[in-house]
């Protein structure tokens, strides 16, 4: 039986096959690893030599903070992108928190080396460009 080719898989392949033929310069997208998990989350691919096209790791930022804590991401220097910020204890209104518990939120996640976060924050337009540094 044949293992699925997922996306994440493909673009890894494309990219080693880029660089092989010396035109790695070329890449516009890296595949990104989903689901924080404590470790490099990376070992789910069984070709070895596709993870390290793997440089961009996406999960709920609950976990990230409950479970896994930024550790091996932080170490290691990679993208992060924890989603469903407002759901971190105590959760915030998902679409209208105020400004203040957003800016706090954000802060928070950037502390835990969140690289992006994500939530549906559409009119908090002083938040949204905010610039943290993370760690």
């Amino acid at each position: 039986m044949c293992e699925p080719l997922h996306s994440s898989r493909a673009k890894g392949r494309h990219l080693r096959s880029s660089k092989d033929a010396g035109r790695v310069g070329e890449a516009q997208i890296f595949p990104t690893v989903h689901g924080a998990a404590p470790g490099d989350p990376r070992t789910k691919y069984a070709d070895a030599g596709l993870r390290p096209w793997f440089v961009v790791f996406d999960g709920d930022a609950s976990a990230f903070l409950t479970r896994n804590g930024p550790g091996w991401y932080d170490d290691n220097h990679y993208y992060v992108v924890m989603t469903d910020a407002h759901n971190v204890a105590p959760a915030i209104d998902s679409r209208n928190p105020t400004v203040a518990q957003a800016s706090e939120r954000a802060a928070l996640l950037a502390k835990n080396h969140a690289s992006v976060l994500t939530s549906d924050w559409a009119d908090l337009t002083t938040v949204l460009p905010k610039v943290l540094p993370r760690g």
